[in-house]
């Protein structure tokens, strides 16, 4: 069983967006290097400020990072 439910969907969504950890990392303001690779393999958290960043920069919801929906790319299309 997963885990790490929050680092998955964020993989997941990157992988899907056809980013790399180091864009993504530039995207949300992260020092490249192992910052987002940390965050997928659950071994450093995140705040709601940086969850909302994140989920708007891979263009899906905090709810769908967290596996509270299902996960699809451009789904945060018109959400405020």
């Amino acid at each position: 069983m997963e885990t790490n439910i929050l680092g998955h969907r964020i993989r997941l969504a990157r992988t899907m967006r056809g980013m790399t950890q180091v864009q993504l990392a530039d995207a949300i303001g992260l020092a490249a290097g192992n910052g987002v690779s940390a965050i997928e393999r659950g071994l450093q958290s995140v705040s709601v400020a940086q969850l909302e960043t994140i989920a708007r920069t891979l263009d899906v919801t905090a709810a769908q990072l967290l596996g509270e929906t299902d996960l699809v790319v451009g789904a945060a299309k018109g959400v405020a």
